[in-house]
């Protein structure tokens, strides 16, 4: 893998944020030039009566996530660039990558749902097919 010099990182406020934001840290641990890029994803999908988000919602979802990643054991003080985006959680991860010219994303896998045989879930394999560039799929901690 070439040097990491743009990491994005999705928060999602699980029990994986932790691991998920050290993992991206430690990939970045070591190079010069290292620009993080934290991304929550808020996907309305979910709900038919609110197909979108307003800007009272994003401002706050912004707020929570900068808070979180701040708050979070291995986050530095400064240098994360923070974005929320709203659509699906896989598409909007990738396209911010594609724009950013990512070298690597780092999310979770929860297991909830995808193919059962591999035990990760929906977003991270739909990742896989969607980015050019590198995935790391962090395993929650009680993964045995």
């Amino acid at each position: 893998m070439s040097e990491p010099t743009k990491i994005v990182f999705g928060v999602d406020f699980s029990e994986m944020t932790d691991p998920v934001i050290s993992a991206a840290i430690l990939a970045g641990a070591g190079y010069d030039s290292v620009e993080l890029h934290a991304v929550c994803v808020l996907d309305p999908s979910g709900n038919p009566l609110a197909p979108t988000a307003d800007r009272k919602e994003v401002d706050e979802l912004e707020a929570a996530l900068r808070a979180r990643v701040s708050n979070s054991p291995n986050a530095p003080d400064n240098g994360i660039t923070y974005h929320v985006c709203v659509g699906s959680v896989a598409s909007e991860i990738a396209d911010l990558a594609q724009s950013l010219r990512a070298d690597l994303i780092v999310v979770g896998r929860h297991g909830k749902s995808g193919p059962r045989r591999f035990g990760v879930g929906s977003a991270p394999v739909a990742l896989l097919q969607l980015t050019h560039c590198n995935v790391l799929i962090v395993q929650p901690p009680s993964y045995q």
